[in-house]
């Protein structure tokens, strides 16, 4: 405090060569930012015991400056180590640029009750909330997504699930230039995501403006509903795919195709071997007894080139009795639960796995 009072004592504080004063109360906030960011990104040695609390980042604040302001503040906390706390945001764009983060809602009530939320699964736990956690409209969140895309490029990819991202993350890293891979909870979501950016992603005048490509990428459902857009926009920056299994092959399927299909998640679609090994170790530090012993009656299944969850003619395990053959459902209900999947793509990310020819084409549609 004696330091920052006697240097600004013989000094005024100045953006762009203007007085701290003259700006307004947007730009004194993102001067203030700029600030705290120069001294803390200098002083990794001093993260263990600093603090920076902001109320309300983005406040009068035009939305295309939203996007560096949490950029910085993500890098304090993730990539300097400095605590950083902001006390309530009504920026959605939070949510793609902070999903290492942690919400935590103090109630008014006596005594408190603190709940936390990972930033990185919120679309899945909002039945959970509290009743004054509110979310914005998908709208909101789509017009922050087209914000963030003509202050910077940025490519992305809106997927289903929180476990989904995990998969792709670790696929897709360092392989596509500023990828923003973003879970929403499900495909409803993501198609509607896909209807509202279609507009603006068409019109040239705003595709001029907009950096960056988009792609949704959705599950085969049991029910598979089509939409009435086409699956890609003109200018190819807008792209939306079901991931589809077909005998021995992952198809990147437009939503416009009818005709045969079989129920697909993205369990069904990664390499055998290494799902097996994921899966064998979740089981073994987290389910219970009766689930580990009945798994030692199964063994991998090599026949296939994917993991095949949902093909019961080709999944990646086999069960070595009449009575093994039974249970399966036993053992597929329980790595289908949401936790138990979340901590599979958590193991599976751990070890260094072969490529995938769908991930290539994923990677493809960015770079072409």
């Amino acid at each position: 405090d004696i330091i920052v009072k006697a240097y600004f004592s013989i000094r005024t504080l100045k953006k762009d060569n203007k007085e701290i004063n003259e700006l307004s109360s947007g730009e004194q906030r993102v001067a203030l930012i700029d600030m705290a960011y120069a001294f803390l990104s200098s002083n990794k040695e001093m993260a263990s015991s600093t603090i920076l609390a902001i109320d309300e980042p983005e406040a009068s604040m035009h939305t295309s400056l939203c996007f560096e302001q949490f950029k910085r503040l993500s890098e304090l906390a993730f990539l300097y180590g400095h605590q950083v706390i902001t006390t309530t945001t009504h920026w959605y764009g939070l949510l793609p640029m902070c999903q290492k983060g942690i919400l935590h809602h103090i109630s008014n009530t006596k005594p408190l009750i603190i709940k936390s939320f990972s930033l990185s699964n919120l679309f899945e736990k909002r039945r959970s909330f509290p009743d004054d956690v509110e979310f914005k409209s998908v709208f909101d969140l789509t017009s922050s997504i087209l914000s963030i895309m003509k202050t910077k490029e940025t490519n992305w990819l809106i997927c289903e699930g929180s476990d989904d991202a995990i998969y792709l993350n670790y696929f897709l890293k360092n392989k596509v230039n500023s990828l923003i891979i973003l879970p929403v909870g499900g495909c409803g979501n993501v198609t509607k995501i896909y209807s509202y950016l279609y507009g603006p992603m068409s019109e040239s005048s705003e595709r001029n403006m907009i950096k960056g490509r988009v792609i949704c990428l959705i599950d085969t459902d049991d029910q598979q509903n089509t939409l009435s857009l086409p699956s890609e926009t003109p200018s190819k920056s807008l792209f939306i795919r079901r991931l589809q299994t077909k005998e021995e092959v992952v198809i990147l399927s437009k939503t416009s195709q009818g005709g045969i299909y079989s129920k697909t998640e993205i369990e069904d679609c990664l390499a055998p071997d290494c799902f097996y090994d994921s899966v064998e170790r979740v089981i073994k530090k987290s389910a219970p007894k009766e689930i580990v012993e009945l798994f030692k009656q199964f063994e991998f299944n090599a026949k296939f080139s994917y993991s095949n969850i949902n093909d019961s003619e080709r999944r990646f395990i086999e069960p070595t009795s009449l009575d093994a053959h039974k249970m399966t459902k036993d053992i597929l209900k329980f790595i289908q639960q949401n936790d138990i999947k979340y901590k599979i793509a958590q193991e599976y990310s751990k070890e260094d796995h072969h490529e995938l020819p769908w991930i290539t084409d994923l990677i493809k549609i960015f770079a072409d």
